[in-house]
């Protein structure tokens, strides 16, 4: 019996210390895990004791001042596209396809897909780094731009460079300067024949060995190159730091599908050990855990019924209590629950919900004075400018709320909220476009809407309007190939076309044409449907491209896209473009089509593509329009090839009417 309880007593002591030290690894563990991580989010950290959060020093006597080196990206969610990756580093999407032998057509990328970014990296106050500058949208702050480049910039690099900004509080559309991390060859490596410091942001738990062999270089040439930081860790890389990797000659980049093993075989097998025993003290802990909740439990059981008479004799009043503290909002909140319940309108639980109070308050109860077109005020909510739609209650149920809501992207208006109403009108809150639609500018509504811009007799240079159709053209691009499943708008036209503060296009109107007075206009309505629309109903991201194209050529020629009246004869201009293309003087015809205002100031060769493109998008065969890609890649082209003065000045500035015909334009 003594043995027996012996050894039951030893069994218990060992189960005992072996739990003990489980939890001490446990706990070990997690002090490492928190130090890598404290690591990791310090390079996000925006004050002034970020590890590595400065640029790299240079001295001109030991190296050049400047060099064209790269530096690696990995394709993340929110930079899936070339398009989407150019634009938000202002870099010439060209160059990124030869830097990486793209086919010409390429656009989307995939996940963890590596890049080559090209840098042109210079030395400039003792510190080598890549200026670009990126154009902030909603909810941007200087750390979550560092986060979105893991590890080739830092907060307090952006900090640095732009100290004239708050880092939490941008406003949408400001200009900010990002210093990318970069480094030029000394003048001893050039000799050695290293032309590059390639920039490499590490991920998860690389090491030195697994690059230097994914890179074919040594473990002594990283270590090397890399001392001129005075912070380099060859047995510890913090993940999202950076690491220069000396090359002789431009990398190839292995896809995705195809990544580069960075861990070796013995460093993999680690890995697999290392998770059996992350998953053991997970599981210790766990029952541990149980165990300490268990005890808790049962001694607070014990307590309970020690008062258990007293709680029953109370029990009355404690109810009575509690009816009377039932806030209001939750009885309010439940009726209208169940209101939504038998409108069968759940969406509208989805989005932000502002009260009927609220919109009257911050539209001065719907002042006329705000009345921006239609059912659209202009309100003033928190501070922010916002525009408020009145619908009619039964018209919530045609709308995909759920979808406006979750579209984010620059070139599409945003919604921000809803408001059931009182049962006569319901609301939509959508982001404020300053400037108006895009059929203001072109067609003289601005001489009747002077409350809310103020030059009344201003006109789109010819930058401004070339920027907008790549903007517009984005948009399509955006809804058509990069939502699952994708989208067509069926509504556009130059109305539902919106300008920010800055001139920047945002396509708007999803969905709410059903729920608009369609009555005014019906036959310019008509002259943005396809063919294959008009006779069949059919629907395809054709019929967007069709109705983009109609709006290329009112930005080229000014008019109103139902007729241009020439000797007596009103013809669409969807159609009359195939006739001024093919006449035996296409330069004069051009020249006729153009918009009177632009004087002398745009270029012919431009102006032609334009016509042209704009043809292809109304050919009344659907097969033969061009993509939303298509149209990108081509109008990218022609931005690119502005001088760079008018790209630079595209933007935030109108010119006074000059010509005669200008003056005249039908309001």
């Amino acid at each position: 019996m003594l043995s027996k309880g012996s050894k039951l007593f030893k069994t218990v002591s060992f189960a005992m210390a072996s739990t003990v030290e489980i939890n001490r690894a446990f706990l070990c563990l997690i002090c490492v895990s928190l130090i890598f991580m404290r690591e990791a989010q310090s390079l996000f950290s925006c004050d002034g004791n970020s590890i590595e959060a400065s640029s790299y020093q240079c001295n001109p006597y030991e190296s050049p001042d400047n060099c064209n080196t790269f530096a690696v990206f990995y394709g993340n969610p929110n930079l899936l596209s070339l398009t989407n990756l150019s634009s938000y580093l202002n870099l010439n999407r060209t160059q990124i396809m030869e830097a990486n032998d793209l086919p010409a057509n390429s656009e989307l990328l995939e996940r963890d897909q590596p890049l080559l970014i090209p840098l042109e990296c210079r030395c400039s106050g003792g510190f080598f780094s890549a200026q670009t500058v990126k154009t902030t949208v909603k909810d941007d702050t200087f750390s979550s731009i560092a986060a979105s480049l893991e590890g080739l910039t830092t907060c307090k690099a952006i900090t640095e460079s732009n100290p004239k900004l708050s880092p939490w509080l941008l406003k949408t559309g400001t200009k900010v300067m990002v210093p990318l991390r970069c480094a030029c060859p000394n003048f001893s490596q050039l000799n050695q024949g290293m032309k590059f410091l390639i920039s490499y942001p590490v991920h998860g738990r690389e090491t030195v060995y697994g690059l230097a062999s994914a890179f074919n270089v040594t473990v002594e040439t990283i270590a090397s190159a890399n001392n001129i930081s005075g912070e380099f860790k060859p047995d510890g890389l913090v993940s999202n730091s950076t690491v220069f990797i000396p090359l002789s000659k431009k990398p190839t980049l292995k896809k995705a599908t195809e990544s580069i093993s960075i861990m070796g075989p013995t460093q993999m097998s680690l890995k697999r050990e290392r998770k059996k025993r992350i998953k053991l003290y997970i599981v210790v802990s766990c029952v541990s855990i149980v165990a300490i909740l268990a005890i808790i439990g049962g001694i607070l059981m014990v307590r309970l019924k020690r008062k258990k008479k007293p709680a029953v004799e109370s029990k009355t009043g404690d109810l009575e209590l509690q009816i009377s503290r039932t806030p209001k909002n939750l009885t309010e909140v439940s009726q209208e629950a169940q209101e939504k319940k038998s409108l069968d309108k759940p969406e509208m639980v989805l989005i932000n919900t502002f009260s009927l109070e609220d919109l009257r308050k911050a539209t001065e109860n719907f002042n006329p004075s705000n009345l921006i077109e239609g059912s659209v005020f202009h309100a003033l909510l928190n501070g922010k400018n916002l525009a408020i739609k009145k619908i009619k209650p039964e018209s919530v149920a045609n709308i995909n709320l759920k979808f406006l809501q979750s579209i984010n992207h620059p070139n599409l208006v945003k919604l921000i909220g809803s408001c059931t109403g009182n049962g006569i009108h319901s609301y939509l809150v959508f982001d404020y476009a300053k400037n108006g639609s895009l059929k203001d500018w072109l067609h003289g509504g601005l001489a009747i809407k002077n409350q809310f811009i103020a030059s009344c007799y201003c006109f789109l240079t010819w930058k401004q309007r070339l920027k907008i159709c790549l903007n517009v053209a984005q948009g399509l691009q955006f809804i058509h190939s990069y939502l699952r499943p994708g989208f067509v708008h069926k509504h556009l036209t130059s109305r539902t076309i919106l300008l920010d503060e800055e001139f920047n296009a945002k396509i708007a109107g999803f969905g709410l044409a059903e729920c608009s007075n369609r009555s005014e206009g019906s036959s310019e309505i008509s002259s943005y449907l396809a063919p294959e629309f008009v006779s069949h109903h059919k629907i395809a991201p054709s019929i967007d491209i069709f109705a983009f194209g109609v709006i290329l050529i009112e930005v080229l020629s000014g008019t109103k896209p139902e007729s241009r009246a020439k000797e007596g004869e009103s013809v669409p201009l969807s159609e009359r473009i195939n006739s001024a293309l093919l006449s035996d003087d296409v330069e004069s015809e051009i020249r006729e089509w153009v918009d009177t205002a632009f004087g002398e100031d745009y270029s012919y060769n431009a102006a032609l593509s334009l016509a042209n493109l704009a043809k292809s998008c109304v050919e009344e065969d659907p097969c033969l329009r061009p993509s939303s890609e298509e149209i990108v890649e081509k109008l990218s082209k022609m931005v690119e090839e502005l001088p760079d003065e008018e790209k630079a000045s595209s933007f935030g500035s109108c010119s006074k009417i000059k010509t005669k015909d200008a003056l005249n334009m039908d309001v």
